[in-house]
């Protein structure tokens, strides 16, 4: 019938969800890194707006 235990059957189902929880793994690993990049980006542009704030006079600091 529509719903019978055929062999090979449990295999199928075991790869797609392993291969659900690799994609979904995937995915979060790309959003992470996507928000890491997001906040390089925001303090680069932090440091650029300070850095022309300053009169754009260099600040050399002794050391």
């Amino acid at each position: 019938m529509f719903f019978t235990e055929e062999k090979g059957q449990l295999s199928i189902e075991f790869l797609l969800i392993v291969s659900f929880v690799i994609a979904i793994l995937f995915t979060i690993h790309l959003i992470l890194n996507e928000n890491e990049l997001n906040m390089m980006m925001a303090s680069a542009r932090t440091g650029v707006e300070d850095g022309i704030a300053i009169n754009r006079i260099p600040v050399y600091l002794k050391n």
